[in-house]
């Protein structure tokens, strides 16, 4: 194989491993990355493709037209939810996957890195949705208006609890007893 139909191919790995690891990060689905991961890998001109994915990692085999294979793994640490980087992956997928030959490597990495460096979405807007979320959960569940407008900021005093508990990197179980001994703290703070 020669030296300019590797970096293609290492090209085609990192790109596609890049976008699978962004749906995962970024709260999609298991299902969701593969797909992306084998969508883009196979329009960027692998013979063939085939992606493993957990919650934790991915791995991306794809098979030049020699038929080599070519393998590359990442583990995901960050675990986010952002939908309309998930929407800007797709698309991204599904102009890759229609343009066929013409596509410009240089730009998907462009375009994917565009996708990678948005900014999250707005800290304070996270806290009042958090807010709402809970506020009509609680009317859900039966609660009264009383018990939904503490719940309101209940769920906002928790978002600010999780952007805070974000910056020590801790695993989801850590964080989940965290949070249950927080919200279980706060409601019974309310009881009182």
């Amino acid at each position: 194989m020669n030296n300019t139909n590797q970096i293609l191919i290492n090209d085609i790995i990192n790109i596609s491993l890049q976008a699978g690891v962004l749906v995962l990060e970024n709260g999609g689905e298991t299902y969701r990355a593969e797909e992306t991961c084998t969508k883009i890998a196979k329009s960027l001109g692998a013979f063939d493709a085939s992606c493993f994915v957990t919650p934790t990692v991915l791995i991306i085999t794809v098979t030049d037209k020699n038929h080599n294979f070519h393998t590359a793994a990442q583990r995901i640490q960050n675990r986010n939810v952002n939908l309309q980087k998930i929407s800007q992956l797709n698309s991204l997928a599904l102009k890759l996957e229609s343009q066929g030959t013409n596509i410009d490597i240089i730009q998907a990495k462009k375009d994917l890195s565009q996708i990678k460096n948005a900014p999250n979405h707005n800290k304070f807007l996270l806290i009042l949705m958090a807010g709402l979320s809970a506020f009509f959960f609680s009317f859900l569940f039966g609660g009264s208006v009383k018990e939904s407008i503490t719940a309101f900021f209940i769920g906002m005093i928790l978002r600010v609890e999780l952007i805070f508990l974000d910056r020590f990197n801790l695993n989801s179980f850590i964080l989940s007893i965290i949070n249950g001994a927080f919200i279980s703290i706060l409601c019974a703070l309310v009881i009182l």
